[in-house]
């Protein structure tokens, strides 16, 4: 038995209210494994890239986009006598951490948390209020506390006139 409700969602800002361009980089554990997404301001999504390339869907053919990337830092431990003696990690995916969401060009810092099994994760700010997503597609990218996360927000400086 779970107890499920839905998130919240919203329409996309007005495109005057967005940056000109913006970047979310995850530096997972080698470049294999970097994982960078470009927003474009028209479609006011981000662009998935896997190790310099573009992370493309399997089916489709098309790059992997989102309207909203959350990004959720969570303990880890590694047990070495799992998965027939190679070893593997386990993330903790219940409790809390921070949590970081990009949508719409910019980024909200804040909290998750997953009470339980059966529990549904939500996102909260960081005065405790629970985080609305753009509507369309949400990308969860789960993080242990050492993998660095960037974000670089970009918007054109008008040119100044010289007399």
């Amino acid at each position: 038995e779970a107890n499920l409700d839905r998130y919240k969602f919203a329409d996309d800002i007005k495109v005057e209210k967005r940056p000109d361009s913006a970047t979310v980089g995850i530096h997972f554990s080698s470049p294999s494994y970097q994982t960078d997404w470009e927003y474009e301001r028209d479609s006011n999504s981000y662009k998935r890239s896997l190790a310099g390339a573009a992370h493309v869907d399997r089916g489709s053919g098309d790059q992997i986009t989102t309207k909203n990337i959350a990004v959720i830092e969570v303990n880890r431990s590694y047990n070495p006598n799992t998965n027939q003696g190679k070893g593997e990690w386990s993330m903790t995916t219940e409790g809390s951490g921070k949590a970081t969401l990009f949508q719409n060009g910019t980024v909200v810092e804040g909290t998750w948390k997953k009470p339980g099994v059966g529990e549904m994760l939500r996102l909260s700010d960081s005065n405790g209020r629970e985080l609305t997503f753009v509507k369309g597609q949400t990308w969860f990218e789960v993080v242990p506390p050492d993998v660095s996360v960037t974000h670089e927000e970009r918007t054109a400086t008008p040119p100044t006139s010289k007399q």
